[in-house]
């Protein structure tokens, strides 16, 4: 919920509902003042924001998911060589571990 300053009025929502391609659903409430009716260019710029809210959702989300797949195996969910080769240098960058 987003709001510069005053009271805003929770019964009545402009709500936006975003279907992602993997069948998940983003719900995205907004709220006017409670003095403020919205006009159609309101309705209009809430629209563009929630479209650029979702589109920058959307890629933190497969940027999320494609970080986990490299470092685990999906199946098996189990780590790859490379989860320990990048453990592994964090470990010798922060000196807890020592190359022998």
């Amino acid at each position: 919920m987003l709001f510069c300053e005053g009271d805003y009025d929770e019964n009545r929502p402009m709500t936006i509902v975003k279907l992602h391609e993997d069948d998940c659903v983003s719900n995205y409430y907004i709220y006017p003042r409670l003095d403020l009716e919205w006009s159609a260019e309101d309705k209009m710029l809430v629209n563009t924001f929630v479209s650029v809210m979702y589109i920058i959702h959307d890629r933190l989300r497969i940027a999320s998911v494609a970080e986990r797949y490299s470092v685990m195996d999906n199946k098996l969910e189990l780590y790859k060589l490379r989860y320990f080769m990048k453990k592994s240098g964090e470990l010798f960058a922060r000196g807890e571990i020592r190359e022998h």
